[in-house]
């Protein structure tokens, strides 16, 4: 985060998160055709290979885990393609990688709705990034305060990004579509802690139903998704990045 100094620090958060998020929105939305060489798209939202493959990368560890509770297998030759209980790692990765992208996708379409963002595309969020990154080092090499590190990896700073959006966007919906009231909430703290006064639970239950409103939505949005798979660059993406069974890295 950028400051000047110790008394200003509140306000250089204030400012830095801010300057996250508008680096984001002041992107030129695309009003390009979906690339058709895409190994998926979420509501006619493309997702470019780099994408994917950055998404998988997130997702080996839990197949790892999830192979050796199963079936107790190590990572070794062999083990993307090993058969364990009718499915393999490569499958289970490409499901994993899937589902993960279209949940992200679709939430990031629902900033979209709200006005929180103007483009979903990921190199768009690479370049507001990189963006981000270049005001930090030069505030950094200037002798100003850098709250955090001088640059953000993309792992780090997506994280942050998405968290900070979800939040925005509850907010949001809470005053809008979801139409939180007192009495909305009394009725729900009632049958979620029924022995504790309404007083005692509120923020509890304002919290808490939100969240549990804003899941909803997000499930009913990928339930109604459209989401198309180019079967063969998703392949042509495992093949490249997965060692085969005769070939580990």
């Amino acid at each position: 985060m950028l400051g000047m100094g110790s008394r200003q620090s509140g306000k250089a958060i204030v400012v830095s998160t801010c300057l996250a998020i508008c680096l984001y929105r002041n992107a030129t939305a695309s009003t390009a055709p979906a690339d058709e060489t895409a190994p998926l798209s979420v509501n006619h939202c493309a997702v470019s290979a780099e994408e994917f493959k950055w998404f998988m990368q997130q997702e080996r560890a839990g197949v790892f885990q999830e192979l050796r509770t199963r079936c107790k297998f190590d990572y070794g030759k062999g083990f993307w393609d090993r058969n364990c209980a009718g499915t393999t790692a490569k499958k289970l990765i490409e499901k994993r990688t899937i589902n993960r992208i279209v949940r992200d996708t679709v939430q990031q379409l629902l900033f979209k709705d709200l006005g929180l963002i103007e483009d979903a595309r990921y190199s768009v969020f690479l370049e507001n990034l990189e963006n981000l990154n270049a005001n930090r080092e030069r505030a950094a090499q200037q002798g100003r305060v850098i709250y955090g590190p001088v640059r953000y990896g993309v792992l780090q700073y997506y994280g942050h990004w998405m968290a900070t959006l979800q939040i925005r966007a509850k907010e949001k919906l809470s005053r809008g579509e979801f139409r939180v009231t007192d009495e909305k909430l009394r009725v729900f703290a009632g049958k979620t802690w029924p022995k504790r006064p309404f007083e005692q639970t509120k923020e509890l239950a304002r919290a808490t139903y939100i969240d549990q409103a804003y899941q909803h939505l997000v499930d009913a949005r990928i339930a109604n998704a459209m989401v198309k798979t180019n079967a063969e660059a998703v392949r042509a993406i495992l093949t490249s990045e997965l060692p085969s069974t005769n070939e580990e890295r």
